[in-house]
């Protein structure tokens, strides 16, 4: 099994988000989630979210927010399948300090722990997550540009390469 760890913000948009925005929605840019598609489709990977967007979805992956509802739209129109998320291990400190890359790292790993059936993986992320041992398998994105064609290239490299 191929995954493919999505963070939201940074990766499929590139601003902070206006009150506005997220009571409508719009928070996605849709030419990111046709970048996205360049790494699922020809890779066969599913996508696990690991971003915060993760609590504004159901257990069965359904949108609880407006926030998310365009999220999985695009996802669906794009034929992107959503396969899960990560677990949570943030603390209130962490929230509200905004430290969230102080355990996003942890949060893949013990996702990985209890999904040994994954044999490769990608992390789409603008920030660090701190942890060496995830390093090769980091796309680390510009926040302020988003997912760009040379990311997916390097994504679709890490998730079809030969493993060492």
């Amino acid at each position: 099994m191929k995954v493919v760890f999505l963070d939201v913000d940074g990766v499929l948009n590139t601003e902070t988000p206006t009150k506005e925005q997220m009571a409508s929605g719009t928070l996605i840019d849709e030419d990111k989630v046709s970048l996205l598609q360049g790494i699922t489709g020809p890779t066969g990977a599913s996508v696990v979210l690991h971003s915060g967007w993760r609590s504004w979805l159901g257990e069965r992956m359904e949108p609880l927010r407006p926030e998310s509802q365009l999220l999985v739209e695009l996802l669906q129109k794009y034929h992107i399948p959503l396969g899960g998320k990560t677990p949570d291990l943030t603390t209130r400190e962490i929230r509200r300090l905004k430290r969230f890359s102080q355990v996003k790292g942890e949060e893949i790993l013990l996702w990985l722990a209890m999904h040994p059936e994954t044999d490769r993986y990608v992390i789409l992320e603008d920030l660090d997550l701190h942890r060496e041992e995830l390093r090769p398998f980091h796309v680390r994105i510009a926040p302020s540009v988003g997912l760009t064609p040379m990311d997916v290239l390097r994504a679709v490299e890490i998730l079809t390469q030969e493993p060492t």
